[in-house]
């Protein structure tokens, strides 16, 4: 058996477990920094892919406006009537009912490959009938994959 001297040199226990919590500490916050960091990226990625979509319904109205076939039927939308217009090329008129719709119909769900109905979108006319330029308020909701509340984004269209 050999005989330790009293100049050997080394870490005592309290030493290592001291640097194992240390270690811990500088992991687990790298862990918290990089977990906000990804649901960060998922909400501005849910927020602006929710903008587009109301970007494009706002041109879906702009095109189906300016069709002279659909003038009148634009014409009789009530203030607060809610609405969507299908995505082209039908572009097709789907009446909601009002006040605002719980229940969206398909053709007023878009979605993402993995979640095909994550948004649902709504329109409603917010001038009076015959009054020009019409004023459209665009609502586009869905239920965060990040947090557990309903987001929206809301968009005010003229023509």
């Amino acid at each position: 058996m050999k005989k330790l001297s009293n100049k050997q040199v080394g870490e005592t226990i309290v030493e290592v477990l001291l640097a194992i919590a240390v270690l811990g500490l500088a992991l687990g916050g790298a862990y918290a920094i990089a977990n906000r960091s990804k649901n960060t990226m998922q909400a501005n990625q849910e927020r602006y892919q929710a903008q587009l979509y109301a970007n494009g319904q706002a041109d879906s109205i702009k095109r189906y406006v300016v069709d002279p076939k659909n003038k009148k039927t634009v014409d009789k939308f009530s203030k607060n009537t809610y609405f969507c217009i299908t995505q082209p090329p039908s572009l097709e008129l789907k009446l909601m009912s009002t006040p605002p719709p719980t229940i969206y119909p398909s053709e007023c769900r878009q979605g993402l490959t993995n979640w095909p109905d994550m948004y649902s979108i709504s329109v409603k006319k917010i001038t009076d009938s015959d009054i020009k330029p019409y004023k459209f308020f665009i609502e586009v909701s869905w239920d965060s994959l990040v947090s557990s509340t309903k987001d929206k984004v809301n968009l005010v269209y003229g023509l």
